[in-house]
């Protein structure tokens, strides 16, 4: 197959490809599922906006509805002060019902770093229509306490 190379070096070269393939793959999964964990002491807020109050050192999630096949998603429009408030990551989580249309939930999580006031604005919109009288803002105006 390979000129001046023997059929067992070939099979030794084959596993080590192998092996190598298997131990990068394993390194790359990190041995979890790959997503974030919203529900590790996370405090979940569904308010449409308003006041925030949470502990610093402490997760906290805000949790909307949403339904990206009609071509709107949330997006963070005013990202909060990141010496007080800082944004993680983002989450969709499929509709629990399998009627059509029926709406999921996206998860945005933050972590309050100390003490202090943070605010911060979502947007619901289409990204071709970022104007339209129907899409929705809710601003969180975020005290963030001392850790006791």
């Amino acid at each position: 197959m390979f000129p001046g190379i023997k059929k067992p070096a070939i099979s030794r070269i084959s596993a080590v490809v192998a092996l190598a393939l298997i131990v990068v793959a394993v390194a790359a999964c990190g041995g979890g599922s790959g997503k974030p964990d919203f529900n590790n002491k996370a405090v979940t807020f569904t308010d449409k906006g308003g006041n925030l109050a949470v502990t610093a050192k402490r997760a906290f999630v805000i949790a909307l509805e949403s339904n990206p096949s009609t071509g709107f998603a949330w997006t963070i429009t005013q990202k909060p002060n990141a010496k007080i408030v800082k944004f993680t990551h983002k989450q969709y989580s499929e509709p629990k019902s399998s009627a059509l249309g029926a709406a999921g939930v996206e998860r945005f999580r933050f972590k309050a770093l100390k003490a202090g006031q943070a605010t911060f604005t979502l947007k619901y919109s289409r990204p071709s229509a970022p104007d339209a009288p129907e899409n929705l803002n809710y601003t969180y105006n975020v005290t963030v306490k001392a850790k006791s």
